[in-house]
């Protein structure tokens, strides 16, 4: 079905099949709960069963890893806001971004780090590390986590702060010890500004050792909110970065740490997040993104050139041709799981995210997406585990490295027979 209507599989709703449209997985059951309560009783009963599941919120992954041809539970249900502080939301995993976002400007305030995808859900995105537009200050979203309430496949629920193991092995433990519930993050203090509007400017270098030293020095001085950037081949330009800050222009000016820029302009930012991108999505799309350690000489490392080789000589750059996203995120040495080298003190985000029409090319596409995966993890590199999976000898310590121990330990302790999300860590 896949090969010739893969247009007519709406992944967000369809638990057959994720974001890539790539692999088609018919689930014999479909749980919807609507509380946390009811939640917990599905996984007891699974657990009573020994039925093997997999949890999903939004359906964004997309190397397969909430499809299965058992049991799905889905969380979209759990959407509701919870409390609100003064610096601080507390909200349900099953809620999309948006409605934090939302709920949050109407006093003037958002997320420290927002996602550039606010469809989805607060769970997913925790279990894996999220990105957004502020990493570059604050590092992914899940360093912006003061709490949160995670329910093991044995059926317990745990109230989890920073002191707790579990806390460190839930964020970015790609689902591997139950369902994140609800989560406490925190948030910019009110303003008078309207954090609707983005006023920014696009920044332009010739190369990726050019935006990358740019790029750290507009994250040292702490000056812009916003850094985003596109990174090309075979253009005059090869990275073009959107930096500025919500509610309005910063006072500083980081034109001379490029190459080239345009004038400060004035977007609606709000309307691009409540724009639905979905029909936009009507291809086959593959992902593969990886974190890549930034040593002293910049971009000219064997990460690096190991990636571009993978991009000139397969010929995904004709699948990129509209760019790879790049973002700068500070080294995260109190979080265990994050997909980010400890080596260096700045790491480089790099998403691949091939457009692909055909499925002739869809096999040479994954296996060229598998093969910078690969290389990444081989120059000290992670992957971000919503993407193509690798299944490499060695892969997890290379991935997790010594926090590696703990998390199967945990596993093992609360889900003894790998029932939740099998597959990824030995049972």
């Amino acid at each position: 079905m896949l090969e010739t209507h893969f247009a007519d599989f709406d992944f967000a709703n369809n638990p057959a099949v994720d974001f890539a449209r790539t692999v088609e997985r018919v689930p014999a059951l479909v749980l919807r709960p609507r509380s946390v309560s009811e939640l917990v009783a599905c996984m007891g009963r699974l657990a009573e069963e020994r039925l093997p599941y997999t949890l999903r919120g939004g359906g964004h992954s997309s190397g397969g890893q909430t499809l299965t041809r058992s049991v799905v539970v889905e969380t979209r249900r759990l959407d509701r806001i919870l409390e609100i502080t003064a610096d601080s939301i507390r909200v349900e995993g099953g809620a999309q971004w948006l409605t934090v976002v939302e709920r949050l400007l109407l006093e003037k305030r958002r997320p420290l780090v927002v996602t550039d995808n606010p469809r989805v859900t607060v769970g997913g995105s925790l279990a894996v590390g999220g990105f957004g537009y502020a990493t570059h200050l604050h590092g992914p979203i899940v360093a912006t986590v003061d709490a949160l309430t995670l329910v093991t496949p044995d059926a317990a629920t745990h109230k989890l702060t920073p002191r707790d193991e579990l806390f460190h092995l839930a964020l970015a433990g790609a689902g591997q010890l139950g369902a994140i519930v609800d989560a406490t993050v925190r948030t910019t203090p009110p303003t008078e500004r309207s954090l609707e509007h983005l006023h920014s400017r696009v920044l332009r270098w010739r190369t990726l050792a050019g935006f990358i030293e740019g790029a750290i020095a507009i994250a040292s001085a702490r000056r812009h909110e916003f850094l985003r950037a596109r990174l090309y081949w075979g253009q005059p330009f090869a990275v073009e970065a959107i930096v500025g800050d919500f509610g309005a222009p910063s006072a500083g000016d980081d034109v001379s740490r490029a190459e080239g820029a345009s004038p400060i302009e004035t977007f609606d930012l709000a309307a691009e997040w409540r724009r639905d991108p979905t029909p936009l999505w009507n291809y086959y799309a593959p992902v593969m993104e990886v974190i890549l350690p930034i040593p002293e000489a910049g971009a000219r490392d064997a990460a690096w050139r190991s990636l571009d080789e993978v991009v000139r000589m397969t010929g995904l750059a004709r699948d990129i041709a509209h760019g790879a996203s790049v973002a700068l995120v500070p080294r995260q040495l109190g979080l265990p799981l994050a997909p980010i080298p400890k080596a260096t003190p700045w790491s480089l985000v790099v998403a691949l995210r091939p457009r692909v029409l055909a499925w002739s090319r869809l096999a040479s596409v994954r296996r060229a997406l598998r093969e910078v995966g690969t290389r990444a993890i081989a120059n000290g590199g992670r992957v971000y585990l919503i993407g193509e999976e690798l299944g490499l000898p060695g892969f997890l310590d290379a991935q997790f490295g010594v926090a590696l121990a703990p998390l199967v330990a945990a596993r093992r302790r609360v889900d003894p027979f790998g029932l939740c999300n099998p597959g990824l860590l030995p049972t």
